[in-house]
């Protein structure tokens, strides 16, 4: 069973890049480790030079190249995928990512479903969703989800998703912002 293990430092800045350029889509590289069948996110590290809409996001090939590049010499870590949003929804693939998914072969990809809200939900794991799900502060509402492409490279696989840092954010939240905790 495949699973995806994020690092804080990942989450942060999947959310942060999303909530940025909210009104269109981010997009960014996944870089980690890859360990029998899980994948461990250490960095989620959001291009800058993309060409962003509402629906798309495209980067040149070129830029990515020497990003993966980079931070392998400086880190260590290696490609193991992509993570894009989808602002003010909808929280699944569309045929273009699920293309793109097939096309990239083995490595991984994460959809950061984002939208406006006006009130707080603590981070939780939906486990027959396989999604991660909470607010960042009260102004959105985020679903994280994680796939790739079978073996036959044609159906593409949801994967169970894994991430200790939401047990400490809610902690903190809950410590810091009380009221978002009441009914």
């Amino acid at each position: 069973m495949n699973k995806v293990i994020i690092s804080e430092e990942a989450f942060v800045m999947m959310l942060a890049g999303a909530a940025e350029v909210y009104d269109k889509e981010t997009y960014g590289m996944l870089l980690g480790k890859k360990r029998k069948k899980d994948f461990y996110i250490e960095y989620a590290v959001p291009h800058q030079s993309t060409i962003r809409t509402k629906n798309d996001v495209s980067v040149t090939r070129k830029s990515e190249k020497r990003l993966i590049e980079s931070i392998n010499f400086l880190k260590g870590y290696r490609y193991i995928g992509e993570f894009h949003s989808h602002p003010k929804g909808p929280a699944k693939l569309s045929k273009h990512d699920m293309n793109d998914i097939r096309e990239s072969g083995t490595g991984i990809s994460i959809l950061v479903s984002i939208e406006e809200t006006d009130h707080y939900e603590p981070w939780a794991y939906d486990k027959k969703d396989k999604r991660l799900s909470g607010a960042i502060d009260d102004n959105y509402l985020v679903s994280i989800k994680a796939y790739r492409c079978a073996d036959t490279g044609i159906r593409i696989l949801k994967l169970k998703l894994e991430c200790e840092f939401i047990k400490k954010l809610n902690k903190r939240v809950k410590k810091t912002r009380p009221s978002f905790f009441e009914n």
